[in-house]
């Protein structure tokens, strides 16, 4: 169902066919023991725990109905309620659950009376918002990238085959037979005075070199830097 007015209509005819009682009422709790017929109170809703899959999916509640009767006599209560119970169970269209009863005659504080709960889910289509029209072309920004090159020696001597990287740009580069490499440009924010902390050499079967010191030469647009490795 979609709306609790119907929800309300519905239910409504259903008593009145079920038990043939024309009084149906939707009073409050305190209520129902002062007018004869049945006594229909909303006193629960709640969201059924169901994942929202997409905006293609409802919006649900469950709406739950404390349905009691009052009669001229305890007979004819008892037969009404029980015509409803069991038309009830029957039912495809709602459920139906049993409360102790005693519960709500202390939490609303009314007499003792029998009764159901029956339950319904109604749904409502979600809105979705308006989609946003682009009211200015899409800029893309190129982020300047700066070529990082070096030379390693160790020793006076110029140092080949050692890896050389920047793990926290995730670069490298194998030196060359004259101890010279290129990494792959790195980005134009990256702080340089804080490269040689960055750098790390290993041989190619992964022992770790020590660094010395690192010149930077950032005069241009290339950056430089010339390795000193420890003997």
């Amino acid at each position: 169902m979609t709306s609790i007015c119907e929800t309300d209509a519905f239910l409504k005819q259903w008593i009145e066919h079920v038990s043939g009682v024309q009084s149906v009422s939707f009073n409050k709790a305190g209520m129902i023991d002062s007018q004869k017929g049945v006594n229909v109170c909303l006193y629960r809703i709640s969201k059924p725990q169901i994942p929202d899959l997409n905006i293609d999916t409802p919006l649900q509640l469950c709406i739950y109905y404390l349905i009691t009767v009052c009669s001229d006599t305890p007979d004819a209560e008892h037969q009404i309620l029980t015509d409803l119970a069991f038309a009830a169970l029957q039912s495809n269209d709602f459920d139906v659950t049993f409360p102790e009863q005693a519960l709500f005659s202390e939490a609303f504080g009314f007499p003792m009376h029998a009764g159901i709960i029956i339950s319904f889910t109604i749904m409502k289509k979600r809105t979705v918002p308006p989609i946003k029209i682009v009211q200015k072309p899409l800029l893309i920004k190129q982020a300047f990238q700066r070529p990082l090159s070096g030379l390693v020696i160790q020793d006076g001597k110029p140092s080949s085959n050692l890896k050389v990287s920047i793990p926290f740009i995730n670069i490298s580069a194998l030196t060359s037979a004259s101890g010279t490499f290129e990494l792959s440009t790195i980005p134009a924010d990256c702080i340089i005075s804080e490269l040689p902390k960055q750098l790390e050499l290993t041989t190619v079967k992964g022992k770790l070199q020590k660094i010395k010191t690192v010149q930077i030469d950032d005069t241009s647009n290339n950056i430089f830097l010339k390795i000193i490795l420890e003997v």
